[in-house]
């Protein structure tokens, strides 16, 4: 018997005949992100928004390196987003940890003028490695105590739906919710479709038209009372024939006070090719009786070198089981 050990896979031979061999078409795998929140701030001067930590796992393992940009550098500039690793000795909110994905995202200096701009960052694993997206928006507002609130939306990285002028479609259901300047709840169907703007970042991806970026809002479900339930909503974003690439959709609306919020998401739409790593069999495989297989498997188990001891050394038979000279210092041999 023959073993042969391959970097992404194992190939079995037996009296030269292929038994099975599993081969792993491996991918560069993108950094995780988690979420990062949104800040909103009311106050009648340039407010400093709080620093914010979340979690980001490299899988290659070879470092990473960071972008950021804003969509309105007059509101704050993306040169002002600090990103860099949290010591969970000086930062008691530092995630992470036991595997040391903690990060921390901080803001040097304060909001340059009233408004809203979102900020998109990258992390791209070094040398060659995949990229993740995420973002999050800043708000700087001089009046309005009780703006709208709405659900996260989810980035979503997704494969074009064909070779040739595909398409990658973005659906995502949310539910906002709002209260007047007393305190009180207010009725959300107030708010009405009208009252949203959707943002893209990349309109040669992601166009801003109607025909590739549509809300609606959803029937209201039984037993709705309009007092105290959040309304649900239904967005969707289908890029343009063919295209590629990476946008961030700004999601902002308002409420009959004209107190507004905003959150955005992240959009990347990849080659139709670009398929997840998968493990095949080979066509010409042949099966094996259970006890040899049994016996292939107690060889893959074993260190490197009790495997090579096990390969050159005779499998032999005890009261009517199997066993290795490994294991068995006094066994008959099967010829």
């Amino acid at each position: 018997m023959q073993l042969t050990r391959h970097l992404f896979g194992v190939t079995l031979t037996m009296a030269g005949v292929l038994l099975a061999t599993s081969s792993l078409y491996a991918l560069r795998r993108p950094p995780f992100f988690s979420w990062i929140r949104d800040q909103s701030t009311v106050s009648s001067t340039a407010p400093v928004f709080a620093t914010q930590y979340f979690r980001l796992k490299d899988f290659d393992g070879n470092g990473v390196s960071f972008t950021r940009s804003s969509t309105n550098g007059s509101v704050f500039n993306a040169m002002n987003v600090r990103i860099m690793p949290c010591d969970p000795i000086l930062d008691p909110n530092c995630t992470g940890v036991q595997d040391q994905t903690g990060y921390k995202v901080s803001f040097t200096g304060p909001a340059l003028s009233q408004g809203a701009t979102t900020i998109t960052l990258s992390a791209t694993g070094k040398n060659g490695g995949a990229t993740a997206y995420s973002s999050f928006t800043l708000r700087w507002a001089s009046a309005g105590l009780y703006p709208p609130t709405i659900e996260a939306l989810p980035n979503q990285t997704i494969r074009l739906s064909s070779p040739s002028n595909g398409t990658a479609t973005y659906s995502t259901m949310f539910v906002i919710g709002d209260l007047q300047n007393d305190g009180t709840t207010e009725d959300v169907d107030s708010i009405g479709t009208g009252d949203f703007t959707v943002t893209s970042n990349n309109t040669i991806l992601l166009p801003n038209s109607p025909n590739n970026i549509s809300l609606a809002r959803m029937p209201a479900p039984l037993g709705y009372i309009d007092q105290a339930t959040p309304r649900q909503y239904l967005l969707q974003a289908t890029t343009a024939a063919g295209q590629q690439g990476v946008a961030t959709v700004t999601v902002e609306f308002h409420d009959p006070d004209l107190n507004s919020t905003s959150t955005s998401f992240v959009l990347q739409a990849i080659d139709f090719n670009n398929t997840p790593p998968s493990i095949s069999n080979a066509s010409n495989q042949r099966r094996i009786s259970p006890i040899r297989s049994l016996l292939l498997r107690r060889v893959l188990l074993l260190s490197p070198i009790q495997s090579r001891r096990a390969v050159t050394a005779p499998w032999c038979r005890t009261s009517g089981s199997w066993a290795s000279p490994l294991t068995q210092r006094s066994c008959q041999t099967i010829s």
